[in-house]
């Protein structure tokens, strides 16, 4: 290292350490010692912030793993983290048949076990009635269910039910009609804006003829109720979406209206899209108001 040199009081040049080296500076020369000692054993400051991890010492007491509360786990070492996954495990549903389950335990160190399986005491009468509660639980629910899918009673005597206000509920009353098929009858209802024939409900193919042949005994079809279509306002999809009509004749009627409004179901004939077989299943839904007119 190179040394350095420093002007002392006589304005002379000397060198820093023949003058820290000689006889007549023992003071400076044990100042200096001290203070290089001093930085020899000066730790850096941040090892005085270094963590130190706690150390876990464990001291057993007897306890039953399904029943002790926190505090008596807390008590004897335990750490928090490890106690709240014992009480997750138990909250859900979870039960210690056996000593080894509580070495399962997320967090539980082998350590941590060995101090303590001699002094786990379970109790099976704990385990036993909490099965039988879940037992009981499920029975109860499977009961419910089973209540709740029980149909209602049938229908013994004829009825006179008019179909376009009947509810799903009463067309289960019907002999044949399960859930689905009542379902499907009012779905179909909406989309018609009602029945005028119960024969209608044999084009819901799944509907077995045997029923749809007994319907009768039950239901009639009041079409007074059938909500219609104002044919000259309608727009294409309104018109589109009935199921009597398709989209070339509704593409016909809407051209048609063009020209003039239509007045009756005759003025639809001019057209081969409309069959006698059409005519006879739409008229009972066109409604041929003329707007403005009341």
């Amino acid at each position: 290292m190179r040394n350095r040199k420093f002007l002392f009081g006589d304005d002379e040049e000397k060198d820093f350490t023949s003058y820290a080296e000689s006889p007549d500076n023992e003071s400076f020369r044990k100042c200096f010692s001290d203070f290089a000692s001093l930085l020899n054993n000066t730790e850096p400051a941040r090892n005085k912030t270094k963590y130190e991890k706690k150390k876990v010492i464990i001291t057993p007491s007897f306890f039953d793993p399904n029943t002790a509360d926190s505090i008596e786990l807390t008590a004897m070492g335990i750490p928090s983290f490890i106690i709240r996954n014992i009480n997750a495990y138990r909250n859900k549903g979870g039960v210690f048949r056996k000593k080894e389950k509580l070495a399962e335990i997320y967090g539980m160190k082998k350590e941590y076990y060995e101090a303590l399986k001699d002094y786990i005491r379970i109790d099976s009468s704990y385990f036993t009635a909490t099965f039988q509660k879940k037992k009981d639980d499920i029975g109860a629910v499977n009961e419910n269910m089973t209540t709740e899918r029980k149909y209602p009673e049938k229908f013994t005597e004829n009825m006179s039910i008019d179909i376009n206000e009947t509810d799903s509920a009463t067309l289960l009353k019907i002999p044949g009609i399960g859930p689905a098929g009542a379902r499907a009858i009012i779905g179909y209802r909406k989309k018609l804006g009602g029945y005028y024939d119960l024969c209608q409900i044999s084009e819901l193919t799944f509907i077995h003829d045997s029923v749809t042949s007994e319907l009768g005994n039950y239901l009639f079809a009041d079409i007074s109720k059938i909500e219609k279509i104002k044919i000259n306002i309608a727009s294409l999809p309104l018109l589109r979406s009935h199921p009597y009509i398709n989209f070339y004749q509704a593409k016909c009627i809407t051209d048609f209206r063009k020209r003039k409004y239509i007045t009756s179901e005759s003025d639809l004939r001019f057209s081969d899209e409309f069959s006698d077989e059409d005519m006879e299943r739409m008229k009972h839904y066109l409604d041929f108001t003329i707007p403005g007119n009341p």
